[in-house]
């Protein structure tokens, strides 16, 4: 299985590593192994998963839980699920970072 992220974050910082970490290594933030690479053409950042069976969790971090990805508002987002076998490829959308300012929040006057 393979995991992209199709967007990131305006302000997120040039050249900064992407990282998964998930139930797959024990929730590492910041595992050398689960760096998103561009993909052939660096439209995307891409992951391939080891083989597994039945459920993974997994959250983007930029290498330590304190810059965890947050909804736009930069509030907590429950942990992403994929099923092994049901997509070869999944594509996720990163909204803002927890350690960053919110550029995607609405504002309500």
């Amino acid at each position: 299985m393979t995991i992209q992220v199709t967007g990131l974050p305006g302000n997120t910082p040039p050249a900064e590593n992407i990282y998964i970490s998930g139930n797959f290594n024990n929730w590492d933030p910041g595992d050398p192994k689960y760096i998103m690479r561009p993909n052939s053409d660096s439209s995307v950042l891409e992951v391939s998963l080891p083989k597994g069976v039945g459920e993974i969790e997994y959250k983007f971090t930029r290498g330590d839980w304190s810059t965890v990805e947050k909804d736009p508002c930069g509030f907590e987002i429950s942990n992403r699920v994929a099923l092994y076998g049901k997509k070869l490829v999944i594509q996720d959308t990163i909204r803002s970072w927890n350690d960053l300012p919110k550029p995607g929040c609405p504002i309500v006057t």
